[in-house]
């Protein structure tokens, strides 16, 4: 009887450590980096990261001249559309 319960354990145990090999065989590896999708570009912001790099008044103006600031919250009435709908 003792022989019994010792091939059942034994059996089980070999079962388990057969599926939790299997399941890290199946499972993605932590460490493994995923691809982040990356931004289409608009004009605003390709102007944006043109900028320069001096520190003069003259290269400060001249950046901040050729920022549009002026459809800065464009996106502003659909952020505030999707923040408002009702949670399904």
């Amino acid at each position: 009887m003792k022989g019994s319960k010792t091939t059942w354990v034994v059996i089980i145990l070999v079962i388990l450590v057969l599926g939790w090999w299997f399941f890290l065989r199946s499972s993605s590896p932590l460490g493994e980096p995923t691809a982040t999708p990356t931004p289409s570009l608009g004009q605003q912001e390709i102007n944006i990261l043109d900028q320069g790099t001096s520190d003069s008044v003259a290269d400060i103006e001249k950046d901040l001249n050729s920022t549009d600031l002026n459809d800065l919250d464009k996106e502003l009435a659909d952020i505030e559309k999707v923040l408002n709908e009702p949670v399904q």
